[in-house]
């Protein structure tokens, strides 16, 4: 949706995951999260039309049972991000790429857009 601040580097990110430079993951809850936002201005065949391009350049990933077992465990103010932390450590994941780096917590590794893209094309 091109918010300001924020959609290049995450353009940028996409790019590497459909050129092959990365390989991206996708929760269904993310997904969800996404057309909530997209129906504000887009209808369903253009939200469509965005899935089918998603999908074909990151994996989109179930959340089980056992994830969510996992995320009433964690120490989160939100419970949602607890969730993509468990889904990220089943899945093992080097980074879960988010704006809000802050939010959370745990051992896996969170990079916002604009630090992984510094991490994957500075040469210094």
């Amino acid at each position: 949706m091109k918010r300001d601040g924020f959609w290049q580097a995450s353009s940028q990110v996409l790019k590497a995951c459909e050129i092959g430079t990365i390989e991206g993951s996708m929760t269904v809850q993310s997904f969800l999260d996404c057309t909530y936002v997209l129906r504000k201005e887009l209808n369903s065949q253009q939200i469509s039309i965005i899935y089918d391009y998603l999908s074909l350049i990151v994996h989109v990933v179930d959340i089980n049972g056992e994830d969510l077992r996992k995320a009433c465990n964690y120490d989160y103010s939100d419970y949602e991000d607890a969730v993509q932390t468990a889904v990220a450590e089943s899945l093992e994941v080097d980074y879960i790429v988010t704006r809000n780096p802050k939010d959370f917590k745990n051992e896996i590794l969170f990079i916002t857009p604009v630090e992984l893209i510094k991490k994957l094309y500075d040469k210094g």
